[in-house]
């Protein structure tokens, strides 16, 4: 059973437009390079990972994993479209991760795993708790992705039209993502 990561990211010139009140394009694109190096980095620490893809329509040489090209420009349909093109067997584990999770370690990526081993769904919530940080799944539990506002009531919905239990974990690692300037400041605040 191997595990495969995949992490989105938009494209540097429009990516995390809601803190552009307090940063410019420039700062704004080197968090987006700084956050997606630590979510890699904890990706790549974590035990049993096999693979780690990007996908993004820009290529990431420095960080050293593949990318997926993303010509869909839409998150839920980018995410279709990578899984689509990844040679998995039916019990293999799929991991999507958000790349704005600054506070992510290597033990909430085996939980999630972890709980996808089991057959469930895997929806990592947000600090809101509406929204969906990550989603693991077996390649033949795969839900339709609903990323966006409300997405994890969507996918545990998804679970339920699949059959399959939804495991939601609230984990700070997970949960935590850098949106909005309140949220820019409590990382800022937290590494300093």
């Amino acid at each position: 059973m191997s595990v495969t990561v995949l992490i989105p990211v938009k494209s540097l010139a429009t990516a995390k437009g809601r803190l552009a009140e307090v940063l410019a394009p420039p700062e704004r694109q080197a968090l987006v390079a700084l956050m997606l190096a630590k979510v890699v980095a904890a990706v790549r620490a974590a035990p049993g990972v096999d693979a780690v893809n990007l996908i993004s329509p820009e290529e990431w040489p420095a960080l050293g994993v593949r990318t997926l090209k993303d010509t869909a420009g839409e998150l839920n349909a980018a995410l279709e479209a990578g899984v689509a093109g990844l040679d998995l067997q039916a019990e293999d584990i799929i991991l999507i991760l958000s790349g704005d999770l600054p506070w992510l370690q290597p033990p909430d990526v085996e939980a999630m795993v972890e709980a996808a081993r089991s057959g469930a769904l895997a929806v990592a919530r947000d600090l809101a708790g509406a929204g969906t940080n990550g989603l693991a799944f077996r390649r033949d539990r795969k839900p339709r992705f609903a990323f966006g506002l409300e997405s994890c009531a969507r996918h545990r919905d998804e679970a339920a039209a699949l059959g399959v239990p939804c495991t939601v974990l609230d984990r700070p690692g997970l949960a935590f993502d850098v949106d909005d300037a309140k949220a820019l400041a409590r990382m800022t605040a937290r590494s300093d």
